[in-house]
């Protein structure tokens, strides 16, 4: 479809669980300085990478590299667990219960970030968007907007002209890209079932977090009670100075932007 205009989503599974690798892209398997799993994550990367230089190669074959956007990026934090077991030494020492992994992770994927995937935290919410658009977003730029993935549907609706888009919470970040005045959300929400970490709000740089209170909490019967907690992602990025009590205006405020939830936290099984 390279003579009119066309839009494509490529969803690879690449990296995901259970790690594995067919044995001619394993191209790591002689990296005998690495456990073979790591050898099979680290192959699942690469990968992906020449399967997406694959799609760009066939742009520029094509002649429509330069007025083609790509916008790629993640739907969660880094999964460890693919290619190490986390739980199973720091079970024993109760060292896993606040979100913290504390395992070595020789590939940092949460860039030294509290949490992971299914966590409230940052190193479970912050992902890597990279966009490529010649002429139009400067090679080796970046953005320090705070944007989520439902934005992706109306970006793509503006780019594309379209506004028939539905109504959603998300605002386009084509502005952004362009380098001219951008909306920004007022605030950005995430709610989670899993992990330690519950619901989550991000205003600026204040950071609400619903967390497992790990000196009421119980780890040898599971029993979780929760408490609201309040870092300045901006300072601290590994959210581990809690500024609730130092700060009880603020986290009130913020708690009271949480739609249609209690305010309260309650004891969960």
């Amino acid at each position: 479809n390279k003579d009119a205009p066309f839009f494509m989503i490529y969803s690879t599974q690449l990296p995901h669980g259970p790690a594995s690798i067919a044995p001619k892209d394993h191209v790591f398997a002689d990296r005998t300085e690495w456990t073979p799993r790591e050898r099979v994550y680290a192959s699942m990367i690469d990968k992906m990478d020449q399967s997406l230089g694959q799609l760009v190669e066939k742009l520029e074959e094509l002649g429509i590299s330069v007025k083609t956007i790509i916008i790629f990026t993640g739907d969660n934090g880094h999964e460890p667990s693919y290619y190490i077991n986390p739980m199973t030494e720091s079970d024993q020492q109760n060292l896993f219960w606040d979100g913290h992994p504390v395992v070595e992770d020789i590939f940092n994927g949460s860039l030294d970030r509290r949490g992971i995937k299914r966590y409230n935290f940052e190193g479970g919410l912050r992902v890597p968007t990279i966009v490529k658009w010649p002429g139009k977003v400067a090679a080796g730029s970046s953005s320090d907007l705070q944007a989520a993935t439902y934005d992706l549907l109306v970006t793509c609706a503006d780019l594309m002209g379209n506004d028939a888009a539905p109504q959603t919470d998300g605002i386009s970040f084509k502005n952004e890209l362009l380098g001219q005045p951008q909306q920004k959300h007022d605030f950005l929400y995430w709610q989670n079932t899993t992990g330690s970490s519950r619901d989550a709000l991000l205003k600026d740089n204040w950071k609400l977090v619903q967390e497992k209170d790990i000196e009421q909490s119980d780890f040898t019967d599971k029993k979780r009670i929760y408490k609201w907690a309040l870092y300045d992602i901006e300072k601290d990025p590994a959210e581990t100075s809690d500024l609730a009590r130092q700060y009880p205006e603020k986290l009130q405020q913020l708690i009271q932007l949480i739609p249609n939830k209690q305010k309260q936290c309650s004891d969960r099984q």
